[in-house]
């Protein structure tokens, strides 16, 4: 098996980094990991866009956590990168056939829901000065959808689709940063966000609540978090189907069918609008709770 990779980012001079050091040594013994210390000078790009703070560790290329942290914190961390390696193959595996797969749904119902979806969000907003996030950019779907006035960052956990999203911003000349992240530990700064928006998402993310609140910490204080999402159904008897089906397919999909995000988002910390599509796809509009 695979040992996690883990870049341990520092500067000179620096005594937090010294501390951070001996925890990672401590927590390496308890989990299986390898270490790659770098000066932050040598990554002036994270530096100068990303990072609020150093010492900093990068699980896998994807997973971000800012000192100050504990041995508890770090190994948690390496069993979630373990777990969640199961999805993120599964995701890459498909990647060539993705928007094939998916393609019956888009003509049925998913290109209209999305049109409508980016339509609310766009069509009353100030569009030149803001800086918005998408969450799960997977093979660049929502990438026509993109004003060309703002600044756009798009994350996505599966290296092989972001590279099928890289494609589509390259032919759409729109102003685009794609990253390789894991919204349950963002690589991104407090408060630097207008607008975050996720279409068909939080069905495959480990642990849906820990990714809201990351959410929620990027996001202004003022900003909005905007969700077409499909859930657990309401009615008694379709609910315990779907939570029987469950298993099944996110063993072949890597996604839930299951998830209850209005109370996730609640437990999360957000004031919440829903917006009912039938049975199972629903439209929240979320603000931070101060």
């Amino acid at each position: 098996m695979k040992r996690i990779k883990v870049n341990f980012y520092t500067k000179e001079n620096c005594n937090l980094c010294d501390k951070a050091r001996k925890i990672l040594e401590n927590a390496r013994k308890a989990g299986k990991f390898n270490i790659r210390e770098i000066d932050i000078e040598q990554a002036t790009f994270l530096m100068d866009k990303f990072f609020d703070k150093i010492p900093a560790i990068e699980i896998e290329n994807r997973e971000y956590i800012f000192y100050p942290f504990d041995e508890k914190k770090v190994i948690e961390a390496i069993q979630r990168a373990e777990k969640i390696k199961k999805p993120v193959k599964i995701y890459n595996r498909n990647s060539r056939f993705y928007d094939f797969m998916e393609s019956p749904m888009e003509v049925l119902s998913f290109r209209e829901l999305r049109e409508k979806f980016f339509k609310k969000i766009f069509e009353s907003k100030k569009i030149k000065k803001i800086k918005i996030l998408e969450i799960g950019v997977g093979t660049g779907k929502n990438i026509p959808y993109y004003p060309y006035e703002a600044e756009i960052f798009g994350v996505e956990i599966a290296k092989k689709m972001l590279d099928r999203a890289k494609i589509k911003v390259k032919n759409e000349n729109k102003n685009v940063h794609l990253l390789n992240m894991d919204v349950q530990y963002l690589g991104l700064k407090n408060d630097s966000f207008d607008i975050v928006f996720t279409t068909f998402v939080f069905c495959s993310v480990f642990d849906p609540v820990q990714g809201l609140k990351e959410i929620k910490r990027i996001l202004k204080p003022e900003g909005k978090l905007y969700m077409l999402e499909h859930v657990r159904s309401e009615n008694p008897l379709m609910g315990k189907i779907i939570d029987f089906f469950d298993p099944l397919f996110f063993n072949i999909t890597g996604a839930h069918i299951a998830r209850k995000t209005k109370e996730n988002l609640i437990k999360a910390g957000f004031e919440v609008e829903e917006e009912k599509i039938g049975s199972i796809l629903r439209v929240f509009t979320a603000t931070p709770l101060k």
